[in-house]
């Protein structure tokens, strides 16, 4: 669970109010000490539902080995058994071999020795039999597993294992252990293959406490303690026997099957089984408990089907192998368990040959794909375990059924087992066909333990992560990609885990050649190609990494032995302090000492991913005389691809963190860079704020911040370097262009938003003031090269200087992002009157918290901003300085549009969170064109939309959309919902559809202006005479929380609904998302039937915008979309999916913001 969450209470100007941010008045010099993150924003969406985990434990006599198994290494002159040093391999002299019986009491015939297992505490070797110095542990397998385990369920590191473990860890946890001898009975209440511990009471929501799973104690165990006589638990474990592992896992699936089935939360909750095992089944198919015995190669099979029997019930499961000493055969056929438990080692390189051992995968899209056996007591049953689906779906083409024996081609192992001839399968054998990568293998102590861990990681993100998306709007057949950044909450830690995940999409190739998982074009591929989080983590190392910062505008690289950064820079209590701060900033947050382990990529939660792609292809340049045109030059020059070939490898994927950073992610193939960080950049004003999560021991009571929390934007855009030219008389040159890269600190610009340095990089405040006036919430990069691996810094807002008392009161928390483009202006050059063309990037104020009414507060955020792209300094701005009604926040990224076609921008929308929205006019070509010209002075700005409510109610906090009808009106949609309280039971909120054929004469248009559609209207001929648009009353609590898409005649919106007011379901915890698709004129529903909106499901939680990418073959276009809830992307169906609609579109400017212009 997220940590909890402090709020601020204050008064303002005589009015006591609870607002989001910090108070209104001056906060200077020293505001970071007390720091604490904003409340009530998306993380209240996050309260997934619990995930269980069986955990499933081989107790075979194998596990009374140590890690280093039967052989075992002393000196050449000891005697085997003496009480001297054994080793796990023979090195120099220590060349004796001892073969250990796993055993007490007498040794049989094959065997030297008992087994000596006292060693040091990581169990490496070497190995006494008596408690010997330091080595006083005991290292049998089963005394680590044990220890391991306990290690896992004490998640907060305190030493013993209670409710607050159970808590932070936020899995349920059940225990099921498997020994002595075949278990054919089915029956997973009793035999040797049991669940000893309820994942929890058959019917509960809540589970069974991890002391009680451990030690059967109340309160609470430490790792010395176990249960009394008669009792079972995990610490009184003992190992006996064979491995029955097929039979206890279809009894896992048994048990999992009649758990589910009683759980109140089974349409919700995830369930996984973690398989803890040292060896192979070797009961299955008629076995003798023997490891080495005739057609073992059946019994490898069977283990592959048992898992995926668990896997395509829904039950992923994690294999983790333990032993330094396993056979190559048990290595591969893990893999493949692992594989086709839908399970992956995220450490590890995924190597082998997919198809070499070929199970449908498809199982939960096609019944006949799903591999099932027989349960104990169900109808019809003809056995317990026997194969019930066809033999096709849980096994290789060629066997036939289970248990299937070959009746040639066999042959011997080369070095286990060589006396059994039919020991392996001369084809569609599991232990024989290479596959890495998938399963977690541990060789000693802490490799178990960092593998049991890892596995619960994975859950934790499968259940429990925010998402956002991006796709190039256009894709082309070597950029089939989506990218996807996640995060994972981490108790206890203020360093949440990110991710930046790159998932291919199926091409119409893919499903001709019935790749699996694509059944349509267009589907997203699973699992990921790579995760950027875990390249920079495992791949890459701290002293290789390129982090800089800004100290006085100059760009220096953020290590220890970088001089300008001081400790006053980093308010560093000392030296030592300094050091530890930059080191782990540049190391990550330590997940182990042994192996030594970090993650370095901090969460991801309001900024997302953002492709920095070839020039745009779209764009022709009317307006250059020079042949070929400067851009064309510029497009075949900075060719940005992630594959082979012109431009390879040199795009890259920029995304800002809550780790303190602005990251650039190479976009390659895995191996050819892919996923790997090119560089870094902390803003100079979060330097002070770095020591608010850096720390050296977890867990910490240090709270987890906002830093690069905000949007970013970039474009490719022309800057005049010679005297200004007339539109039509210019000739451009290719060094004019360049790609830029807008980059805001969105929550993160709090409390060092405002300088007295023109660096930003000392005397901080979190308000403006004549002395705080250098504005540090956005910068600007040139990124034209994408194979440079420093930032380019260009500026910040107001050129790198401060602001004047006309525009920085006006300025808040930089939430908006910065839409880009060009306008026409009109300059004078001696006597004549010239058109110029000006890229400009246009913002909105920000967010205060503070509404201006009635006195109230102040004016942070009241204010629209247009800011010249050459040098980032302010064009034009329009305030609640000139029009006293901008007395909201405008905090969304205005959208402009290109009404009269000349080729630049001539109008802004933009909401506020008064529920209002304002329009900005901007140059047309008629009045560029006439004598007087048009210059900012005759911009505009007025309100489109009057909300006519002084309450705030019905905020607008997302990006309105633009279309345009068949009579060439503008269509603005917008919906309204409160993003900062997502779960709140607010008023019935609206969508808005707003034609606006008054934009010439400034009209403001009201509710009564617009048509109510009920339930059930849609918008005709007949209210178009009398209504200027139409909306939509959502249901009570439902709210617009992501910005509308407009894209072939349809309007997309989504909506969440909070779990208030949903009956007590508790699947609804993280509350509801929906998609609303509507006829973008009439309002009628486009889902089927008729429906205006579809359900993603009880706790999806908060969805993302509806994302639209065209697909290489120019078909119509796919639909995407990511959730609060965690997991993959999704495409989304169509409405009416006609392959055969012709696209209706009427949309006059329109892009994937996240990718670029």
């Amino acid at each position: 669970m997220p940590n909890k969450k402090r709020f601020l209470a204050f008064v303002c100007i005589m009015a006591v109010m609870f607002f989001l941010s910090f108070p209104c008045g001056a906060w200077a010099d020293d505001p970071i000490d007390d720091e604490i993150p904003p409340a009530n924003d998306e993380q209240d969406t996050f309260a997934p539902m619990d995930s269980d985990a069986l955990i499933v434990i081989d107790l075979s006599g194998s596990m009374l080995w140590t890690p280093a198994g039967i052989n075992m290494y002393t000196l050449t002159g000891n005697s085997c058994g003496a009480n001297v040093a054994y080793y796990p391999e023979s090195t120099g002299g220590i060349n004796k071999l001892c073969k250990a019986y796993p055993y007490t009491g007498t040794i049989p015939s094959g065997f030297d020795m008992n087994t000596p297992y006292w060693s040091n505490e990581d169990c490496s070797g070497p190995f006494y039999f008596s408690q010997t110095g330091s080595y006083t542990t005991d290292c049998r397998r089963v005394e680590i597993a044990k220890r391991a385990v306990f290690n896992v369920l004490d998640d907060n590191n305190d030493g013993k294992i209670d409710k607050l473990d159970a808590e932070s860890l936020s899995i349920r946890v059940g225990y099921m252990r498997f020994k002595t001898d075949d278990d054919t009975a089915g029956d997973y209440e009793k035999g040797n293959a049991r669940v000893i511990v309820d994942i929890s009471k058959f019917g509960q929501t809540t589970g069974t406490s991890y002391q009680k799973l451990y030690c059967d104690k109340e309160n609470s165990c430490v790792i010395t303690d176990t249960c009394g006589v008669n009792k079972l638990c995990l610490s009184k474990e003992t190992a006996y026997g064979g491995t029955p592992l097929v039979a206890s896992l279809k009894e896992a699936k048994t048990y999992l099957d009649a758990h589910k089935a009683s759980d109140p939360a089974k349409d919700c909750r995830l369930k996984f089984v973690i398989l803890i095992s040292d060896g192979a089944d070797t009961y299955a198919c008629g076995g003798n408990g023997q490891e080495c015995q005739a057609h073992s190669y059946k019994r490898r099979r069977e283990q592959v089907a048992a898992v995926k029997a668990l896997n395509d019930a829904g039950y992923k499961v994690f294999v983790i192998g333990f032993g330094a000493d396993m056979p190559d055969y048990l290595l591969k056929t893990l893999n493949w368990m692992a594989y086709y438990g839908g399970t992956n080692n995220p450490a590890q390189e995924n190597t082998g040959n997919l198809s070499a051992y070929s199970l449908p995968i498809d199982c939960a899209t096609n019944e006949a794909s799903c591999c099932k056996f027989w349960s104990l007591g169900e109808t019809g049953s003809p056995g317990v375990g026997q194969l019930k689906s066809a033999a096709s779906a849980c096994y290789p083409s060629g066997v036939t059924s289970s248990c299937f024996e070959e009746i040639s081609g066999t042959s011997a192992d080369a070095t286990y087992c060589s006396t059994e001839d039919t020991f392996k399968a001369g084809s569609n054998d599991p232990g024989y066909l290479s596959l890495n990568g998938y399963a977690f293998l541990a060789s000693n102590a802490q490799q178990l333990t960092a593998a049991l861990k890892s596995a619960f990681s994975e859950i934790t993100e499968m259940s429990y992560s925010f998402t956002a998306a991006s796709i190039q709007a256009v894709r082309t057949a070597d950029e089939n990609y989506i990218y996807q950044a996640s995060f994972t909450p981490i108790d206890y830690c203020p360093f949440w885990h990110g991710h930046l995940k790159r998932y291919s999409i199926c091409s119409a190739d893919d499903v001709a050649n019935e790749v699996a998982g694509c059944t349509v074009a267009g589907a997203i591929k699973t699992p990921a190609d790579w995760d950027g989080g875990a390249v920079l983590s495992n791949t890459q190392t701290a002293a290789a990494r390129k982090i800089y910062t800004l100290i006085e505008n100059t760009l220096v690289e953020f290590k220890t032995d970088t001089t300008a950064i001081t400790q006053a820079h980093l308010g560093a209590d000392d030296a030592d302090n300094r050091t530890m701060i930059i080191n782990y900033f540049r190391d990550g947050e330590k997940l182990s000492d042994d192996p030594l382990k970090y993650w370095r990529l901090g969460d991801i939660f309001h900024s997302s991913p953002r492709a920095i792609t070839s020039p745009n292809p779209m764009f022709y340049d009317r307006y250059d005389k020079s042949e070929p045109k400067a851009f064309e030059q510029f497009q075949e020059e900075y060719i940005r691809k992630s594959t082979p070939g012109d431009g390879e490898y040199r795009r890259i994927i920029m995304l800002g963190a809550n780790d303190g950073q602005l990251h650039a992610f190479r976009a390659g193939e895995l191996g050819q860079g892919g996923g790997e960080e090119v560089w870094s950049f902390i803003p100079p004003n979060q330097l002070r704020r770095l020591k608010l999560i850096a720390h050296t021991s977890h867990p910490t009571a240090q709270l987890r911040q906002y830093f690069v929390d905000g949007p970013t934007s970039a474009a490719d855009i022309w800057v005049q370097k010679t005297a200004a030219t007339d539109i039509y008389n210019t000739t451009k040159t290719i060094d004019e262009w360049k790609t830029i890269m807008v980059s805001s600190l969105g929550r993160g610009g709090i409390t060092t938003l405002w300088s007295s340095s023109t660096g930003c990089d000392s005397g901080f405040s979190a308000d403006y003031s004549a002395d705080y006036n250098n504005y540090c919430g956005y910068y600007a990069f040139d990124v034209t090269d994408t194979n440079l691996n420093t930032p380019g810094f260009l500026w910040r807002i107001g050129a790198n200087a401060g602001l004047s008392s006309s525009h920085g009161p006006y300025l808040a928390q930089p939430w908006s992002k910065m839409f880009i483009g060009r306008v026409r202006l009109t300059q004078t050059v001696g006597e004549e009157k010239i058109s110029v063309e000006k890229w400009v990037g246009l913002i909105g104020g920000g967010y205060s918290g503070c509404g201006k009414v009635g006195g109230q507060c102040d004016t942070r955020g009241k204010g629209f901003f247009v800011i010249d792209l050459a040098d980032g300094s302010i064009l034009w701005s329009y305030t609640n300085a000139d029009n006293s009604a901008l007395e909201w926040d405008l905090l969304a990224e205005p959208v402009a549009v290109d009404h009269d076609s000349d080729g630049f921008m001539d109008t802004a929308y933009i909401g506020d969170v008064g529920g209002n929205i304002w329009r900005f006019n901007f140059c047309k070509k008629i009045q560029g064109e006439s004598n007087d010209g048009c210059v900012v002075n005759n911009w505009s700005g007025s309100m489109l939309f009057n909300n006519e409510s002084a309450s705030g109610i019905r905020p607008i906090y997302t990006a309105v959309d633009v279309s345009i009808d068949y009579e060439g009106n503008l269509w603005i949609y917008a919906g309204t919902g409160d993003v900062t309280n997502p779960t709140a039971p607010n008023a019935q909120e609206r969508i808005y559809a707003i034609r606006d054929s008054g934009r010439d004469s400034e009209v403001t248009y009201a509710i009564a202006d617009l048509y109510n559609l009920g339930e059930t209207s849609t918008f005709t001929d007949q209210q178009s005479e009398t209504h200027d648009g139409w909306y939509i009353q959502l249901p009570k609590h439902e709210k617009i929380l992501a910005e509308p898409t407009v894209y072939e005649g349809r309007v997309y919106y989504t909506s969440y609904m909070p779990t208030t007011g949903q009956g007590g379901d508790p699947c609804n915890a993280a509350g509801e998302a929906f998609v609303y698709s509507l006829d973008f004129i009439s309002g009628k529903g486009q889902w089927d039937g008729g429906a205006r909106s579809v359900s993603l499901g009880a706790g999806s939680g908060v969805a993302s915008a509806v994302i639209v990418s065209v697909p290489p073959d120019g078909g119509r276009a796919d639909l995407y979309i990511t959730t609060s809830a965690g997991g993959d992307p999704e495409r989304l169906p169509r409405p009416g999916d006609d392959e055969d609609e012709p696209p209706r579109g009427s949309v006059i400017f329109w892009q994937d913001r996240r990718i670029g212009n």
